[in-house]
């Protein structure tokens, strides 16, 4: 219902104010154009350090990507890979952000990587981002994971 709300007070904002009037698509979505090569680094960039216009924030508004250079009009299908390739590149074993658990299929954290705590911040905003806009993320982490980032308490069961 947020993300309708602000959809909608940006598409008032747009039609009630000239100089927006031009840009009303653009007050509808955050558009989130990357490369390919730089997906992670643009990423970081564009999502993390987003500033809230007008009281609002951006990244509540429907995302659209689009890639550098490459033509297309995003209906879904240019999210979807662009959630599937930061995914992938988020979770690679050379990254180290996570570890890999061969005995459960799962992700944890990886307390010994040299990466920023802003990526992990960008995992973060990536996961919310994904719950505005009703898209599927595979993200393989342990149960407790997401106990944790509920507000509740882990226990032993989902430490196992």
């Amino acid at each position: 219902m947020d993300w309708k709300r602000q959809k909608d007070m940006s598409l008032l904002r747009a039609v009630w104010n000239p100089k927006d009037k031009k840009k009303i698509k653009e007050s509808q979505n955050y558009v989130l154009e990357v490369s390919r090569e730089k997906i992670l680094e643009q990423s970081l960039e564009k999502i993390v350090k987003v500033l809230p216009v007008g009281g609002q924030d951006p990244l509540k508004l429907p995302l659209e990507i689009t890639f550098e250079k490459e033509p297309g009009i995003d209906v879904g299908g240019v999210r979807k890979e662009y959630f599937s390739l930061i995914m992938k590149e988020i979770f690679n074993l050379e990254f180290a952000m996570f570890k890999f658990n061969e005995d459960t299929q799962l992700y944890w954290f990886n307390g010994q990587t040299y990466e920023p705590n802003l990526n992990f911040e960008l995992v973060g905003n990536l996961m919310g981002i994904a719950f505005y806009n009703n898209m599927f993320v595979d993200m393989p982490l342990v149960p407790a994971c997401y106990k944790i980032l509920l507000g509740k308490e882990p226990d032993l069961n989902d430490m196992a």
